[in-house]
């Protein structure tokens, strides 16, 4: 049998549909979702609507896409053949818990030091609620680091990077996986937004879903889009050594956890010297390069280790 009939596209079909179909799905929800949450606001004001109202269209837009995501979860399990707690990545032992937490201080640490070095270079100011709200921002913080986290790491370092892998060897699978993870971080750009004049309408839906799909190649720069490819390999490279999520979750929730409490905390004005040491989060910058290459070279090393010591 040749290597290309030993290739299974059946993942990549699957996870075609699935991307495709939330794009669509969300086009055309999204306008009425809009609508009816700002009619909502109108007549029956309170926390909840307060909370979400004020968020763009395209926010409504991207919300409705991973509802798409999640429904279609069954269907690819089945798809990819993941079956069984261990095959889906979460069958954890108390040393993988323990691994878990430690990379997620990892994470939180690599975030603080980008910080300590880049603010004496920058502009900004502490938060003049900090003293009142800094436990509520963050449990905040804290929860929607978890969510992120864990949609972001079993979507793509189980079952994309499964369809991938079922598509090209282990170590193809990761790169195109990640190139992919680093791809879907580009949305809809601002000013591509800006410059749209029609009103909240199907139309507005179909227009966000094109913005997503060319996001990237509308506003990407190269060293920002390395660094995201860069992080997607570390995690994959961290799932793959330990054979579940532990470790790729808790480096991610730790990465989002600081980043989502800076934000809140801390308001940068101006960024000097960003091509060295990047924006507000790690994902710009000369030296989120370093600390991603550094990632995955250990991962790397790691791994002839392991083979080393098999044979």
């Amino acid at each position: 049998m040749s290597a290309e009939q030993d290739k299974d596209y059946s993942g990549l079909i699957a996870l075609a549909l699935t991307y495709l179909g939330a794009l669509l799905f969300a086009a055309i929800l999204a306008p009425w979702v809009y609508h009816e949450i700002q009619s909502w606001h109108a007549t029956n004001p309170n926390l909840l609507t307060e909370e979400i109202a004020d968020n763009g269209f395209d926010d409504y837009f991207d919300r409705l896409r991973w509802l798409w995501v999640l429904a279609c979860l069954p269907w690819l399990i089945r798809r990819l053949h993941l079956k069984g707690w261990a095959a889906n990545g979460f069958s954890w032992d108390t040393l993988d818990w323990m691994a878990c937490f430690k990379y997620c201080v990892v994470g939180i640490a690599l975030l603080i030091t980008v910080a300590v070095v880049r603010l004496p270079t920058a502009e900004f100011s502490i938060s003049k609620e900090l003293s009142e709200k800094w436990s509520g921002i963050l449990i905040e913080a804290a929860l929607g680091a978890l969510l992120i986290a864990f949609l972001e790491e079993y979507v793509f370092r189980s079952l994309i990077w499964k369809a991938f892998s079922m598509w090209r060897p282990i170590i193809g699978g990761v790169v195109i996986a990640s190139v992919f993870f680093a791809y879907t971080h580009y949305k809809m750009p601002d000013d591509l937004w800006d410059a749209y004049n029609g009103s909240i309408q199907f139309s507005a839906g179909l227009y966000v879903a094109w913005g997503t799909l060319i996001g990237f190649f509308y506003d990407a720069s190269l060293l920002d889009f390395l660094n995201l490819t860069l992080l997607g390999v570390w995690l994959s490279l961290l799932r793959i050594r330990s054979n579940n999520l532990a470790r790729s979750l808790g480096l991610h929730a730790g990465i989002v956890f600081a980043l989502l409490a800076f934000v809140e905390m801390v308001d940068v004005q101006t960024t000097p010297l960003r091509w060295l040491f990047g924006g507000p989060g790690l994902r710009d910058g000369l030296l989120t390069f370093l600390i991603f290459s550094g990632g995955v070279f250990i991962e790397v090393k790691s791994f002839r280790h392991s083979a080393s010591s098999v044979q």
